[in-house]
């Protein structure tokens, strides 16, 4: 299947990629156009040197662009370079796939404990909302018995002071009863005719015989006996003093019966409002109570809505991590799906066999098998000891760098035969 590519510069006639074309000089050698994805990656092989990348692309066309069954042995060097170029690479893109899925997973993790930390943090905060709602019902209720236990102080103690100030009502009415038979049965003192003093107290009697439904007329004679003594009084007068006296008397009775009564409650009225004072205060100290841990619930659950809101932000940043790890993974994977769908596969139909990355104990092994009389000295076995070790790594370097000298050896006859064909041209 063909590769999907990026956007490319053509440059001497390979079609590279934009970021790797940037880096190569003006002379690049011009490749056949079946190996251009090969030609390209071997360019973004930025473990090679330079030098190498660019030698090794100037070898497609004389190497793997030649029929394998038609090779000799520096071109098969050469073919065999090139697919271990593209298996490393290959490898490359495989190893960062895997740190990719590593990622992945990590994040994933990551989320979901996230995630459960905010199952967990709901959990709080439902749980502590349910704890403000009933702390608020108790606080309501509190509340709602001190409107109460309010209600009934202040009924009780309006029916105390209602009683004291009837008792003073009565006491002061009975008073003036006293004056007013006083002043119908004895009259007024010869000092006390015609002053002020009596003239005000004669209004405040007038008022409460009124008050008590004797006629006006009798409530009017009564000033006229206090402008004189009683001596002096008719016998309409006289009987007129009469009737108001005993209308007096009859009334002080019964401001006595009040009296009696009003001091015979007010004991047990001033008990009861020493009662609903004492509730009251109950109450509203519970009410107190109550309040305070309302508040003291609100505070908590306050504390736990911005915990919650600070654990869903960090999962909500979690997932977005997951999201972008998810992303960079997607595209690993697909570049390492058109690396293997383009130069993999390139290399394939051109060269009849996969792309391996050499490894130094199956060549040692291979010229033990050519040659026994090595294997004497157990050299295979050597190799193969070391092929993980530095020293190995090293000598790998040693091969590589003896197989760019003969790759330079190779190209430069080629270079100069191509010279020499164009000069015949012109």
């Amino acid at each position: 299947m063909p590769i999907a590519k990026k956007a490319i510069i053509v440059k001497g006639g390979i079609a590279m990629p934009a970021g790797v074309a940037a880096d190569i000089v003006d002379d690049t050698p011009a490749v056949p156009e079946k190996c251009g994805d090969i030609a390209a990656a071997l360019l973004s092989a930025n473990s090679l040197p330079e030098a190498c990348r660019m030698m090794l692309v100037a070898g497609l066309e004389n190497s793997l662009g030649v029929d394998p069954s038609s090779r000799d042995s520096s071109q098969e060097m050469i073919v065999s370079f090139i697919g271990e170029v593209l298996a490393r690479r290959k490898a490359e893109l495989a190893t960062r796939m895997e740190c990719f899925e590593a990622n992945v997973a990590c994040a994933k993790t990551l989320a979901e404990e996230h995630e459960e930390l905010v199952l967990h943090a709901d959990e709080d905060v439902a749980k502590e909302a349910s704890l403000v709602s009933a702390q608020r019902a108790i606080f309501d209720e509190d509340d709602n018995q001190v409107k109460q236990a309010r209600d009934l102080a202040e009924a009780a103690e309006s029916a105390r002071s209602a009683n004291e100030a009837n008792l003073l009502a009565f006491d002061v009415e009975r008073e003036t009863c006293h004056q007013g038979r006083k002043l119908v049965d004895e009259g007024a003192g010869a000092g006390d005719i015609n002053t002020q003093q009596l003239t005000e107290t004669t209004s405040t009697i007038q008022k409460l015989a009124t008050k008590l439904g004797l006629e006006q007329s009798l409530v009017l004679t009564l000033q006229f006996l206090t402008k004189k003594p009683r001596e002096e009084w008719s016998m309409l007068e006289m009987s007129a003093s009469k009737m108001m006296g005993e209308t007096f008397a009859k009334h002080t009775e019964e401001l006595q019966t009040h009296i009696d009564a009003g001091q015979a409650d007010a004991p047990g009225l001033l008990a009861v409002a020493e009662v609903a004072q004492e509730k009251l205060a109950a109450t509203k100290e519970r009410s107190v109570v109550s309040e305070t841990s309302l508040h003291e619930a609100e505070a908590r659950h306050h504390n736990i809505e911005s915990t919650c809101k600070g654990v869903k932000n960090i999962a909500k940043e979690s997932a977005t991590e997951l999201e972008r790890a998810r992303h960079e993974l997607s595209t690993a994977q697909s570049e390492l799906t058109d690396f293997c769908e383009g130069p993999l596969e390139t290399f394939l139909t051109l060269n009849g066999s996969p792309a391996v990355e050499r490894s130094l104990a199956s060549q040692s092994a291979a010229k033990c098998k050519a040659d026994p009389s090595e294997s004497k000295d157990d050299h295979c076995s050597k190799k193969a000891r070391l092929d993980n070790s530095p020293l190995a790594s090293k000598e790998d370097d040693n091969e590589e760098m003896s197989t760019a000298a003969a790759l330079q050896e190779q190209i430069l006859p080629m270079e100069q035969a191509e010279a020499e064909a164009q000069a015949v041209v012109a």
